[in-house]
């Protein structure tokens, strides 16, 4: 008995001079009881809004599962930064910036996250090894900077054929959402989104070989004419994504609640899904999706408190999570 009082009269001390602040972390189930995000708790539990979010930035310390790897690779952030943007922009033949760097593996290696400066728009990762000694070894371990990163090229230049397109879809989803907001400018950057709301990808048809292989020679095609001349028109660069015949592709919206006590809910997610899906604006797409992300963001981890991720895919049998 005489420890615990021993303990709260220095807690109670400490406490006056602003110290030994007793603060209590909450379970998702706890935050979201009764169904709706209690926003007090959460951020006693490390939550922040995404406007605070961006703030704070998504390539702390904190976010990195291996803080062993991510304090050595930071005592040596400018030499990796510089060694990754002479290799990058080797590899893509273009400026980039580069946007951060974090430690996701049980192993000695970073992932380092840029963008490219001009269009096509390029947003991707590659990932350096660290030496024992903790230095970084010369290169890249993994990346497509050994092909000049053609898939994500092809999608950037597929942004660029469809610009008024993408604007179409954007204000629809604008309008017809508005308790919704798009992922905000850091947020955009660490995801590697091009676009606000609307994200398109190459889809990749399941136990389709002929099909796939097709699709390949189209996208060495695509790459081929990029290299040969890279500063065609957005109207050029259409008409030669309207001649591939093999070409699929996934298209989601991605949704952030504006409301901080808002949960976003299967059904909601559902309902956009069914409407982009049905929408002539959205029409000849491979495979759909619709992200709803509440707006309150975990500082430990680049994650929403709470995501519903709604997706149909021809291949799958119905309509589900991803």
């Amino acid at each position: 008995m005489k420890r615990k009082l021993v303990l709260v009269s220095l807690c109670v001390g400490a406490l006056l001079i602003g110290g030994c602040q007793m603060t209590k972390s909450y379970s998702i189930e706890e935050i979201t009881e009764g169904g709706k995000i209690d926003v007090e708790k959460a951020k006693a539990s490390g939550y922040v809004t995404m406007e605070e979010k961006e703030k704070l930035g998504y390539y702390t310390p904190e976010v990195s599962s291996n803080k062993g790897v991510i304090k050595k690779a930071n005592k040596q952030k400018d030499e990796i930064y510089k060694h990754m943007t002479e290799v990058i922009e080797d590899s893509l033949g273009r400026k980039i910036r580069i946007l951060g760097m974090d430690a996701p593996f049980p192993y000695d290696a970073v992932d380092v996250s840029f963008a490219s400066l001009e269009e096509p728009i390029v947003k991707d990762s590659v990932t350096l090894g660290l030496s024992d000694s903790g230095y970084f070894n010369e290169g890249a371990i993994k990346g497509e900077t050994g092909n000049g990163f053609q898939q994500a090229t092809i999608i950037g230049l597929y942004s660029m054929a469809y610009r008024n397109e993408i604007k179409q879809m954007t204000e629809y989803i604008q309008k017809t959402y508005p308790q919704y907001e798009a992922y905000a400018p850091n947020m955009l950057d660490a995801a590697n989104k091009i676009n606000p709301f609307i994200s398109i990808s190459l889809a990749t048809p399941i136990k389709q070989a002929e099909r796939m292989e097709n699709a390949k020679k189209e996208k060495d095609t695509i790459f081929m004419l990029y290299k040969e001349n890279s500063s065609r028109s957005d109207d050029e660069w259409k008409a030669i994504f309207q001649q591939m015949n093999y070409l699929d592709y996934a298209i989601s919206v991605q949704l952030v609640l504006k409301e901080s006590e808002i949960l976003p809910s299967d059904n909601d997610a559902n309902e956009v899904l069914k409407d982009i899906k049905n929408n002539s604006l959205f029409s000849g797409y491979y495979a759909y999706a619709a992200i709803i992300e509440s707006n309150l963001q975990d500082t430990k981890r680049n994650a929403g408190l709470v995501r519903v991720n709604k997706v149909y895919n021809p291949d799958l049998k119905k309509v589900g999570d991803s």
